[in-house]
């Protein structure tokens, strides 16, 4: 008898924890579905976080250096990037626009050659440019992205101090104090 109340208790203990996995997947699956509401907000404050960190000590180098303000440092760093990134963009911008427009000579010579091929190809084409018209809003959304994360870092950079504080405050103390 108390082999068959000790089967029986373990098949429970065994039923109790199938149970217990069950509803954590359960569980786990809606908390999940939480989470991609608000996967772009989430990527943003890390993706935010991240280039902080990266440019941080470039920041705290500038203010060493120049003996300023943390925030005229963060100005300077990242005004020095945005004209770094404009100038990038001012040197390939013509070579990119060079090319398009010797495809756009190259590609009618082309189609002139094969009469069958060019129908394919500009059915294709359009095609392309109307996925490139959807395509347009995504664009817009990514800029916004990347203007919020530039702010969020900048804010991250000036108030590390203060964001660090508050988060040792949230941080559960160590051990019981009477």
């Amino acid at each position: 008898m108390f082999e068959e109340i000790k089967k029986e208790f373990t098949l429970f203990k065994l039923l109790v924890f199938l149970l217990t996995v069950a509803v954590s997947i359960y569980l786990l699956g809606i908390f999940w579905q939480f989470l991609g509401n608000f996967s772009d907000v989430i990527v943003i404050v890390l993706v935010a976080w991240l280039l902080s960190f990266i440019i941080e000590p470039l920041v705290d180098m500038v203010s060493t250096i120049t003996k300023l303000a943390k925030l005229w440092a963060a100005l300077i760093v990242y005004i020095f990037f945005a004209a770094l990134f404009t100038a990038i963009i001012f040197i390939l911008l013509p070579t990119v626009t060079s090319q398009f427009q010797s495809l756009s000579v190259l590609i009618p010579r082309s189609l002139n050659a094969f009469p069958n091929f060019a129908k394919t190809w500009n059915s294709l084409v359009g095609h392309s440019f109307e996925n490139l018209i959807g395509f347009l809003p995504s664009v817009a959304t990514i800029f916004v992205d990347i203007i919020l994360i530039l702010v969020l870092s900048f804010y991250l950079i000036l108030d590390k101090e203060k964001i660090n504080a508050e988060a040792y405050k949230l941080a559960p103390k160590t051990g019981t104090e009477t």
